[in-house]
């Protein structure tokens, strides 16, 4: 028999219709330009980018710039009674008892109440931190340049210098708030902290502080209100009224007020007679070898740390014109100390070693002497190649400075 036919072939799908052109969006008018701008320039958005380094001065940008900058920025015939921080939980100048003062204390001082929640040390990165590296950047760029261009006078030497240079430069957008369609910065503010005092009252050690993670001004300087965790999904938890009644209260842990201990603050000279009177007791005790804290007359560099090189003596002018004077101005017949500097390893940083550059102190500049325990040397790696030099590896020692050292020489230091 014949084979059968084939079946014949099913008919092609028919080809899917094209998609529609999108319709362009028609360009603003000028009414959403201006709701935009007064959207952005009402404070909605706003960040700051402060350089902290300690306590004092996390107390002195709050107290003298963020606060009164957030007030004077809050709407007609609205207050503000609640402010929620978020920092990371570093221990030198955030998580520490003299924080937990100054927070119990907020609500007296500044009618707003204040809630800081603490994260993990060195962590806790917001997206601010990403402008403050722009800016550092920035500056080091127009550094480069100033000497590619052998040009000193436009060198930004000091924080002071930083400042006017952002001022000017970077206090708006490349681009308009308008142009990026209402998403982004509108404008910069930068602000110069000085005057900055170290004499903060001190609190005594909360024994147990470590784990919590949440302290709260209640109203009442020294007491605080802590918890384990922060939870900001529930008015009880905004507020800091009711932790019974967070579902989360199996973590985050119940409200818990403890109080306070005050404690004393070091007495230090608290006039500039008493700081000089007590440099020259200081550097009449002071013999070769040891290392000193000098005061320094310099915006940029305003104290150094030295090795007494000769003991206190009255100069003269065949002195001032044998060595080099690179600290201050002299005449015959002024007390003085001779030291070698100490310069840090990089800007900022605890970590110094000796330099060649020497000279005279006044003696009533000298603000405090370091023990080994203060100052102590670093132990460092050394190449087998350097072993049998014994200069340069003098001069490779690294020295470290102590918070604690640190935070005396700023207490006595006149800003």
């Amino acid at each position: 028999p014949a084979p059968a036919p084939a079946p014949a072939p099913a008919p092609a799908p028919a080809p899917a219709p094209a998609p529609a052109p999108r319709p362009r969006t028609p360009p603003r008018p000028q009414g959403d330009r201006q709701r935009i701008e007064r959207r952005a320039a009402s404070g909605l958005r706003l960040r700051l980018w402060l350089r902290l380094h300690d306590a004092a001065f996390v107390q002195h940008a709050n107290d003298t710039i963020l606060t009164p900058y957030i007030k004077s920025t809050t709407r007609t015939g609205r207050t503000i009674v609640l402010h929620d921080t978020f920092s990371d939980g570093c221990p030198t100048h955030f998580d520490l008892a003299q924080q937990y003062l100054w927070i119990s204390k907020q609500q007296e001082t500044t009618g707003i109440r204040r809630v800081w929640s603490f994260g993990a040390e060195a962590h806790g990165k917001d997206l601010i931190d990403g402008f403050g590296g722009e800016f550092k950047r920035t500056v080091c760029l127009h550094n480069l340049k100033a000497e590619h261009d052998n040009d000193s006078r436009v060198r930004i030497y000091s924080a002071r210098g930083a400042y006017e240079h952002l001022m000017t430069n970077y206090s708006k957008p490349a681009k308009t708030l308008y142009q990026k369609k209402g998403k982004g910065v509108f404008s910069r503010s930068f602000f110069f902290a000085e005057g900055i005092s170290r004499r903060i009252p001190g609190c005594r050690t909360l024994p147990g502080s470590k784990p919590y993670r949440q302290f709260a001004d209640v109203g009442k300087g020294g007491v605080v209100r802590i918890r384990y965790f922060s939870c900001h999904q529930h008015e009880a938890c905004i507020m800091q009224s009711n932790s019974d009644e967070c579902p989360h209260v199996g973590i985050a842990g119940k409200f818990g007020d403890v109080r306070l201990e005050a404690k004393a603050t070091p007495s230090v000279p608290n006039t500039r007679n008493a700081i000089m009177n007590a440099g020259r007791d200081i550097a009449s005790q002071c013999v070769e070898g040891d290392i000193i804290c000098v005061e320094q007359d310099n915006e940029a560099d305003p104290w150094c740390i030295g090795k007494v090189l000769r003991e206190t003596i009255f100069i003269t002018q065949q002195d001032i014109n044998e060595n080099i004077d690179w600290f201050s101005n002299f005449e015959p017949g002024d007390w003085v100390i001779m030291i070698r500097k100490f310069s840090p390893t990089m800007p900022g940083s605890n970590k110094y070693r000796i330099s060649e550059r020497e000279g005279w102190q006044h003696i009533e500049n000298v603000r405090m002497k370091l023990t080994e325990k203060e100052f102590d040397e670093v132990a460092q790696r050394r190449s087998s190649r350097n072993n049998s030099e014994a200069a340069a590896a003098a001069l490779n020692k690294v020295h470290e400075l102590s918070t604690s050292a640190k935070k005396n020489i700023l207490r006595l230091i006149v800003v």
